[in-house]
């Protein structure tokens, strides 16, 4: 009998009661209900007891997993196991009322949590989570599986309340990325707060002040060029003067390596990050003018990986919080002026002063142009041209 494959599953057709079964081989099957449901289970003998295994739902669990699971499985039988009770009594044993707490399960989480791209946390990401678990002090001694919903959202509700609308909302994240961490661990089955998004009021998006008058962007500019930006470091003043004139979001920016950097084609080749929202390498063409700021920089960092190091911990880059310091110490408060308002500035300069089409803009801000079945086609990223526009912003900020 032939091996199962993708389109031999997908083209076997529904049951119209009971269920049908696939057979692949060695007593592994999928069974198939009436609405289409595909299961992995896996047959043996244990004892000289028939018993049945569940390997997962298909396609979550592809052909090669559920094979690979089946010859584990097949391995601890052959050693004289039973992995169907063995898996029983673990659960009932970690599931206890009294050892199985929300604290518990939460100080694990903490320990084991990556990234999104399987990296384990930097400590300030670290730092913030375990913040807001501390926030949901109330349920840490209590057992997991009885936390209710009410609970819950009682905390993030009195959260809000207090005028701290996103707190309130991470607070719930977290929480519920607790409670799926312990399904996953412990198949406790249980997330009192999935349904956390309709707890609390809608978060008005934050406001991000920007200059767009000439004349007003023109004192900026003398502050950041004058040595105001710097807060005493020349590294801060060198990257608020790079800000200025190639606008990139606060992320790319303080994570900016030398290595991305090409002084022969003039270019900074960003490249996507844990927790970017660059989907795909950005290009940025340089002005002479930013090509000079580098080549300053390098004389300072260039020995090691970051262009804009931090100014105190090792092999760490500048935090994310510099610039909007350095605008502080210039006396700009966030209504005035943010760290993203240089993209504001320069998207709307670009436009009105410079009369640059918005397509070449949008391109330059890493922003999607056109829609999905456009960009499917368009293979341009109009790298020239921008490349003149980002040397005539330049120009525009140096007569400013």
């Amino acid at each position: 009998m032939s091996k199962l494959t993708d389109a031999i599953i997908m083209a076997a057709p529904l049951p119209s009661s009971g269920y049908k079964a696939l057979t692949d081989g060695q007593r592994l099957f999928l069974r198939i209900t009436p609405d289409g449901s595909r299961f992995w289970r896996l047959k043996y003998v244990a004892h000289g007891k028939e018993s049945q295994a569940s390997l997962g739902k298909y396609p979550t669990v592809s052909i090669a997993q559920a094979r690979l699971a089946a010859d584990a499985m097949r391995s601890e039988v052959s050693a004289g196991k039973n992995p169907i009770r063995e898996k029983r009594d673990i659960k009932e044993a970690i599931q206890d009322a009294k050892s199985l707490t929300f604290g518990r399960v939460a100080q694990e989480w903490l320990a084991y949590a990556t990234t999104p791209t399987g990296e384990p946390w930097g400590d300030r990401t670290r730092e913030k989570h375990t913040g807001e678990i501390e926030k949901l002090k109330a349920l840490h001694g209590l057992p997991i599986v009885d936390v209710t919903s009410a609970q819950v959202m009682g905390i993030v509700q009195a959260i809000e309340r207090s005028g701290k609308g996103e707190t309130a909302k991470r607070v719930g994240q977290s929480a519920s990325n607790v409670f799926s961490f312990a399904g996953a661990r412990y198949q406790t089955g249980h997330n009192p707060a999935k349904d956390r998004k309709f707890w609390l009021r809608a978060v008005k998006p934050e406001h991000h002040g920007a200059i767009t008058n000439p004349d007003e962007l023109a004192v900026l500019v003398g502050l950041i060029d004058g040595g105001w930006g710097g807060v005493g470091s020349p590294t801060v003043n060198n990257a608020m003067r790079f800000l200025l004139r190639t606008f990139p979001r606060q992320g790319e920016l303080c994570s900016m390596e030398w290595a991305e950097v090409d002084f022969k084609t003039c270019t900074w080749l960003a490249q996507p990050k844990a927790k970017s929202k660059l989907k795909a390498p950005h290009v940025v063409p340089l002005a002479r003018q930013t090509v000079a700021i580098l080549a300053a920089q390098k004389a300072i960092s260039g020995g090691g990986r970051y262009v804009w190091p931090h100014a105190t911990r090792d092999g760490r880059h500048m935090s994310t919080g510099t610039v909007a310091a350095a605008l502080g110490t210039m006396g700009y408060t966030p209504d005035q002026h943010t760290a993203h308002g240089f993209r504001t500035t320069a998207a709307t300069l670009l436009r009105e002063a410079l009369r640059y089409d918005s397509e070449l803009v949008e391109r330059q801000l890493s922003h999607k142009v056109g829609n999905a079945v456009a960009g499917a086609y368009d293979r341009s990223q109009r790298i020239d041209e921008r490349r003149l526009m980002m040397q005539a912003w330049a120009d525009y900020i140096e007569k400013l």
